[in-house]
């Protein structure tokens, strides 16, 4: 599940938590902390998923243990 950085006021929100965010704050924006990718209050509520756990961090543990070669 994403979780959402709001552009306007700075909170970072989980998805279910958006609805509930427009009642407090003007946001017109919002950023996926997973994707970097930026959604406005519409396409916010369709973006459910982007990138798995294993997309997310395979890559940084594969970078971690490669050395290279001498």
């Amino acid at each position: 599940m994403p979780w959402f950085v709001c552009e306007s006021c700075g909170d970072t929100l989980k998805k279910p938590k958006i609805k509930a965010h427009f009642n407090r704050c003007a946001a017109e924006a919002f950023s996926c902390i997973d994707c970097s990718a930026t959604f406005d209050r519409r396409s916010v509520q369709n973006h459910v998923a982007c990138v798995t756990e294993h997309e997310k961090y395979a890559l940084g543990a594969t970078c971690l243990l490669y050395t290279s070669p001498s």
